[in-house]
């Protein structure tokens, strides 16, 4: 008759089936390293290139590249279209941090400068839209006793005109981040 086994028993048995993969814990080590710096240089203007180099400065090789590859993807996803005046000192910051992080990639450089130029385009015509808009339908706004703000019709344009311009501006961007993703060797 066999023996019965304890559950203390059989859940050692089954510890000694599990494999703790080091390179994996490791890897995932690192990228949360990479997050970290990358987020304290966005969020930290006190934090210089200095100190951004000198937390750098642990990895060579394949582990400095899976770290840049993670800020690089940082980067990539705070490339969006600002929604405050606040963006230009996010872009500045984020530019910087994509400066360092792949100094001498002048081609990735320069295509994260027209990003940002874009950003600027948007923000430009987004601020101007509504005056724009109350202008050109100035005289079918005076001849209504309701605020543009508040004229159903006009609210309905203004809308139509901001999903447009979010539509033709969120293309151009995406294409340009795949484009960087690409120089970037991410894709």
């Amino acid at each position: 008759m066999g023996r019965i086994k304890t559950a203390l028993e059989i859940a050692l048995e089954k510890m000694e089936e599990i494999h703790i993969d080091e390179e994996k814990i490791q890897n995932e080590n690192m990228k949360s390293d990479a997050r970290s710096i990358a987020g304290t240089y966005l969020e930290n203007d006190r934090m210089q290139e200095d100190e951004l180099e000198k937390r750098l400065s642990k990895y060579s090789g394949a582990s400095l590249n899976l770290v840049t590859n993670t800020i690089n993807s940082i980067i990539i996803q705070n490339l969006v279209m600002p929604s405050g005046i606040e963006y230009k000192t996010r872009n500045n910051r984020v530019a910087e941090l994509f400066k360092i992080i792949n100094d001498g990639n002048t081609k990735a450089t320069e295509l994260v400068n027209q990003i940002m130029g874009l950003e600027d385009q948007y923000w430009e015509a987004m601020s101007g839209l509504l005056d724009k808009l109350k202008d050109q339908y100035k005289d079918a706004l005076a001849q209504s006793d309701v605020p543009p703000e508040q004229n159903k019709d006009f609210l309905n344009m203004y809308q139509a005109n901001v999903k447009q311009m979010n539509k033709q501006f969120g293309s151009v961007l995406e294409k340009a981040k795949s484009q960087l993703k690409t120089m970037l060797g991410m894709e």
